[in-house]
């Protein structure tokens, strides 16, 4: 899947997890869930319709409105990419077509590149103010949030059905 040249059509959500938010049929559909726990969650006009945890690779969230079906299905299309499909079908019909392709925003590596340049400093005696010691601390903060919890930008683009 391609995804360099799309634009948003939903906010991008940081570390919550993906948030599929659409229109349709008069209706305002909200549905996603997170990676890490599972839990899922489905809302119309703000009235939650399905919620549960799933690991699995396709879910299926089942329900009515009005007297019509709905289903909206997820599926993850790559696990190490993080890449998702969101899926509305209105009366066994496919009617929306989402995809979402998390990218990395790297903000610790900036602000690693200035603190090696600032202990470099601190120790040719250019800066004495600072602590080499606080230096490398907030070097080793910033390595561990990037292994152990990145921050992500999450693109949601709607394709054609």
């Amino acid at each position: 899947m391609q995804f360099e040249n799309d634009q948003p059509v939903s906010s991008p959500v940081i570390r919550n997890g993906y948030d599929f938010q659409f229109e349709f049929n008069g209706l305002s559909f909200r549905g996603g869930g997170s990676p890490l726990s599972g839990k899922e969650f489905v809302y119309v006009n703000d009235d939650l319709v399905s919620s549960k945890r799933s690991r699995s690779t396709l879910s299926k969230h089942e329900f009515s409105v009005d007297g019509n079906n709905y289903k909206l299905e997820f599926e993850v299309l790559d696990k190490s990419k993080g890449e998702l499909a969101c899926r509305l079908y209105y009366e066994d019909k496919l009617v929306k077509l989402f995809a979402a392709h998390p990218k990395r925003l790297f903000i610790t590596k900036p602000l690693f590149a200035i603190s090696v340049i600032v202990a470099l400093l601190i120790h040719d005696d250019i800066i004495t103010s600072l602590s080499l010691s606080y230096v490398l601390g907030f070097m080793a903060l910033l390595v561990a949030i990037e292994v152990i919890y990145p921050l992500r930008h999450i693109w949601i683009m709607e394709l054609e059905v």
